[in-house]
């Protein structure tokens, strides 16, 4: 298993794929608070129990996915830094650096699947709404149907975030394939029951949807650096046999200059992930803070 252009092109396309699907997941969290006053408990309650979860990702979660992008592009920095020969010398280090990041991959991969299964149990509350509102589910899913019918869509599984108020600007760009197809009669907000059914299935639908992709893209870089790691590892081994300076630089060339082709693309993936960051950010701030402040505390404490 050796490192290549293709795969790392892969790994900057996972890059970039990860902002993407934050920013859906962070929309979707946010919608819930389209409906300004929702007269429907089983919403109401559904809401004060995501609450916490939104909270858990914005101050637990994300902050340690952004953590780990940012290791990625300083590594790349390494190969961009240090020349052929000097290369050699510090081949050790680049082997820790690169555990380190591989750690900060397991570890955001682990949360990332654990948050996945606290939304997903409330999957049930999701449901009890939409029965509750069962002919405006009806009406939710015909303007669905409508809007995909109508537009050149990229992520059909994340068109309903396209008919809420403010929501629907914003994801524009990542749903459809044309961006500048902002659209959109979205759902008025004197619409409150028909909002209130598009922000619930945002819930059992984007939102569960844009996770497990996420969780999908880091898994994809947790292979790569495993991959990264046996490939400098079997260098490192191979140098402590060979003598002969010529012969060592022989020996990690390609890497050498396969990595350094490569790092600047990497690192303009990483930029575009820090471009969206605030995006992001700003979705989970719009939740307003009423959540239980010590789950949220403990929540990172008991989970890692």
């Amino acid at each position: 298993m050796t490192v290549t252009d293709k795969s790392l092109d892969e790994f900057g396309n996972d890059i970039i794929k990860a902002a993407e699907m934050l920013q859906v997941a962070t929309l979707s969290l946010r919608s819930l608070y389209s409906v300004n006053s929702s007269s429907v408990d089983s919403f109401v309650k559904l809401r004060q129990k995501i609450n916490n979860e939104a909270k858990v990702y914005s101050k637990n979660i994300l902050p340690i996915s952004n953590e780990l992008v940012r290791s990625i592009s300083i590594f790349c920095d390494y190969y961009n830094y240090f020349d052929l020969d000097e290369f050699g010398s510090y081949i050790h280090s680049f082997v820790r650096e690169i555990k380190k990041g591989a750690e900060k991959c397991e570890l955001t991969l682990k949360l990332n699947k654990l948050i996945l299964m606290e939304f997903k149990n409330n999957e049930d509350e999701v449901e009890k709404v939409l029965k509750q509102l069962e002919s405006k589910t009806k009406d939710y899913e015909r303007k669905k149907k409508e809007l995909m019918n109508s537009a050149n869509v990229k992520l059909k599984w994340a068109i309903g975030l396209a008919l809420i108020p403010v929501i629907n600007v914003i994801v524009g760009p990542i749903v459809y394939m044309d961006s500048r197809k902002s659209i959109i009669n979205a759902i008025a907000e004197s619409e409150e029951e028909l909002l209130t059914v598009a922000a619930a299935e945002a819930i059992k639908g984007p939102l569960i949807t844009s996770i497990t992709t996420l969780i999908s893209t880091f898994n994809n870089i947790a292979g790569f650096f495993n991959v990264l790691i046996i490939e400098l590892t079997t260098i490192c081994e191979s140098l402590n046999r060979i003598h002969d300076d010529n012969e060592k630089e022989l020996l990690y060339d390609v890497h050498y200059k396969t990595m350094k082709n490569k790092c600047m693309k990497i690192k303009e993936a990483c930029s575009y992930y820090f471009s969206k960051t605030p995006d992001s950010m700003a979705n989970l701030m719009a939740i307003p803070d009423d959540y239980d402040k010590n789950y949220v505390e403990e929540w990172l404490l008991k989970r890692s």
